[in-house]
């Protein structure tokens, strides 16, 4: 007999009498479901079980293996609209979901029609109600495990869209009126409607440059190949009643392209000597003007990988050439591991790897002619503004020391299954023990590891693998805990449960917003497709050809989770809109 619950609480037998009729035998055997009751008050109610009866004697049956049966319901209770609302246009939807297991799935039905399902916590969405007639509705969120027990919970609310007569409202708010620019040119605008924006159109002198359909509705315009001059650009934004307005043109003046740079073959080693490091290369993509600024972004690689396996994995070069920006790459091999050190109090107070990896960057924003135009040696023209660091593993952690001791060079970092400042200074084989296990501690004491506190430091984006125990996965909390302590804000996530991508379930993204609401700490902790939680990896998205796939999941460092990492930190910088 096993020892389950049930098996503890009611030892003995099941007294199944036989009745007039039945058979000797005829119940052993089966399978039944049940609830022992005690008889005196010294016994209490069992949970639901499974029971095999086998008989031991006449009208008998002694208690074969049993086990709990799950018969707890979730508890579920809808917070967003209120009860009676009245509703119009796209309306935040959202629910509050608990049970003793967890909670399968919830959905939720306008009266009986299914309206959305979420399998994962935030349990919320954005409606459209024009999908839906005008009319009172039974707004509805049910609950179930995976037992199946199940638990609802209703309001009344009113669909009330009318005729919508009252067009958007929008304006271009770069680039400025009276700017000049070239190549790759983000556009970006503030737009709103009462009843939610379906597009915006874009225009130079009248001539269409693009459709955005997705918030916050920017749009990258290529100038590379329009002739030099004066351009009016328009913005005209429709809703989903096919009301429209535009703005007033913004006029810009595009310049002449200067000489391309020569496109580097590959990753190319940089000359001279990065204490620390081994190597240090750059990447310059085709097509990059010598007159125009570009970004900047510094790709630092994991443990047992070299910087040009972790490339690959991401496909950095790819969106290189793709958005136009200046690569480099920090290389380690004669550490343990092949690690980037991010555990010495040299690389941490600013020496080492670290030390090493800023100069380089320093170097090609032109402290050397690290650039060319057609065989002859120039300087690399780098906008001062967008110059990034990304890192994973122990290039997470180099990164967190980059931007920590040089948080006016760097405006932005993505650290990928990284580690917090200064959270352990030792040898690199005790370090081991550190990333595996983690390391809890208050806010307060993480602030205090930074070398300003309070300060201001470059914000940054966190992702990493729910099953990550090679850099245990709570140190994504922890990175968040000590830059909002730093920055003096709290830690209650600022973004109402949206995600980096919306048709996916299986990340859950937070953002951490100062006074001025601009993202601070953004973290991204992903869940994966498969059974198996994902690991220590990069997150890759390779399967289709959507703007947001790439990466390679056939690296060892990498795995398709079904969400491109390195293009949401291109976001997250603002190189793409």
């Amino acid at each position: 007999m096993s020892e389950g619950f049930v098996c503890r609480e009611f030892p003995g037998y099941v007294y199944a009498h036989v009745n007039a009729g039945r058979a000797k035998g005829e119940l052993s055997g089966f399978t039944y479901v049940y609830k022992a009751v005690g008889s005196n008050n010294d016994l209490g109610t069992s949970a639901m079980a499974e029971v095999t009866l086998r008989e031991t004697q006449e009208g008998y049956f002694e208690l074969g293996s049993c086990q709990s049966v799950d018969a707890i319901a979730p508890t579920v209770s809808l917070t967003a609209p209120a009860n009676g609302a009245v509703l119009s246009g796209n309306v935040s939807i959202s629910a509050d979901a608990a049970d003793n297991v967890g909670v399968a799935k919830v959905e939720f039905f306008a009266n009986t029609t299914l309206i959305a399902e979420k399998t994962a916590a935030p349990y919320s969405f954005s409606w459209n109600t024009a999908s839906a007639a005008n009319g009172s509705y039974a707004l509805k969120a049910k609950a179930s495990d995976a037992a199946g027990n199940t638990k609802e919970h209703s309001i009344n609310i009113t669909v009330d869209n009318g005729v919508d007569n009252t067009p958007p409202q929008v304006n271009i708010t770069a680039p400025s009126a009276g700017s000049t620019v070239s190549g790759s040119v983000s556009v970006s605008v503030t737009v709103s409607d009462d009843r939610g924006v379906a597009r915006v159109e874009y225009f130079a002198n009248n001539s269409p440059i693009g459709t955005s359909t997705v918030a916050p509705f920017g749009l990258s315009w290529d100038t590379s190949a329009l002739t030099p001059g004066s351009y009016a650009l328009k913005a005209v934004a429709y809703d989903g009643a096919g009301n429209s307005a535009q703005d007033n043109d913004t006029t810009v003046s595009i310049e002449a392209g200067g000489a391309e740079y020569d496109k580097t073959n590959g990753l190319v080693k940089l000359s001279g000597t990065y204490s620390g490091l081994n190597s240090v290369y750059k990447y310059i993509p085709a097509g990059m003007k010598s007159n125009v600024a570009y970004p900047l972004i510094v790709v630092a690689h994991g443990c047992l990988e070299t910087a040009q396996q972790h490339s690959d994995n991401s496909e950095w070069t790819k969106l290189a050439d793709k958005y136009k920006f200046f690569l480099i790459y920090p290389e380690e091999t004669s550490q343990i591991g092949k690690c980037l050190d991010w555990w010495t109090s040299t690389s941490q107070n600013g020496g080492g790897d670290t030390g090493s990896t800023i100069q380089a960057v320093k170097d090609l924003m032109g402290a050397k002619s690290l650039c060319a135009v057609n065989g002859t040696a120039t300087k690399c023209k780098v906008d001062a503004n967008k110059v990034f660091v990304n890192g994973f593993s122990a290039g997470g952690g180099l990164a967190i020391q980059m931007l920590a001791v040089a948080p006016t060079l760097f405006k932005k970092g993505a650290i990928h299954a990284g580690v917090p400042y200064k959270g352990y200074t030792g040898s690199d084989t005790n370090s081991l023990g550190y990333i595996n296990g983690g390391k809890n501690q208050t806010p307060a004491q993480w602030a205090a590891l930074m070398p300003q506190n309070p300060g201001t430091y470059p914000p940054i984006i966190v992702f990493h693998g729910e099953g990550d125990t090679t850099v245990n996965y709570t140190f994504m909390n922890e990175i968040m805990e000590q830059w909002t302590e730093v920055h003096g804000i709290d830690r209650t996530a600022d973004n109402n449960g949206s995600r980096l991508k919306a048709d996916d379930p299986n990340h859950t993204y937070n953002e951490y917003h100062n006074a001025s609401g601009e993202i601070v700490v953004a973290t991204v902790s992903i869940k994966g497709k498969g059974t198996m939680k994902m690991t220590h990896r990069v997150a890759v998205d390779p399967n289709g050809t959507g703007v947001d796939k790439g990466g390679n999941s056939a690296g060892t460092y990498a795995e398709d989770a079904g969400l491109y990492a390195a293009y949401y930190a291109l976001k997250f910088f603002g190189i793409i809109p």
